[in-house]
């Protein structure tokens, strides 16, 4: 009788589906000097605010690219689920993150392939890490969607291209974007199966 409800084991994602993830991240001064510190990180704008006395102490030090990055993942990492391995074909860094900025991130599947077994599937796609978007998470933008434009492309983009494809969004705008990442995730195929108990 429980045969027919089956179980599914993953989010299946198909090519064209934009996800807006709701998990949102900050990284906190300590959190950040922490592993600047654990990764031998040298420079003064990533832990040594007393170097920077005359500017805004929210905006003395700046998140190290990695840490930025790790950021956006593990917001895109619950939506994703169970990813395996992951290749980074191209990183940006658009802007700036400053501790304590609450971090977000939207993921658009460029293309899906299956293992010959169909235990595996590889995921092209592009993540988008935003920085300070009104009402907390990604979510926030389902009454207002971002560009296609932003994801389907070949390359990361410029600064300038950037300001063109945001200039009439009402919540993202182009210093919002903290990091665009084109990868390959590799993690288990959905498929559903009998549930016994």
């Amino acid at each position: 009788r429980l045969g027919h409800l089956g179980g599914v084991t993953l989010r299946s994602l198909e090519p064209g589906a934009l996800v807006l993830h709701g998990a949102a991240r900050t990284l906190t001064m300590s959190q950040m000097m922490h592993v600047t510190s654990l990764g031998r990180v040298v420079h003064d704008r990533h832990h040594n605010p007393a170097r920077f006395p005359d500017e805004d102490p929210a905006e003395r030090l700046i998140v190290p690219g990695p840490l930025v990055l790790a950021a956006v993942n593990s917001c895109a990492g619950r939506e994703l689920h169970e990813v395996l391995f992951q290749t980074m074909h191209q990183v940006n860094f658009t802007n700036v993150l400053h501790p304590n900025e609450v971090v977000t991130a939207a993921t658009y599947v460029l293309s899906r392939s299956e293992s010959l077994s169909g235990e595996l599937e590889k995921l092209e796609v592009a993540t988008l890490g935003l920085k300070n978007i009104p009402g907390g998470g990604a979510e926030a933008l389902r009454e207002y969607p971002l560009p296609r434009g932003l994801f389907v492309r070949d390359a990361p983009l410029r600064t300038d291209e950037l300001v063109d494809a945001l200039a009439d969004h009402p919540l993202v705008k182009p210093e919002n974007v903290v990091c665009q990442a084109f990868r390959s995730v590799y993690r288990q195929a959905p498929k559903a199966e009998p549930f016994l108990l």
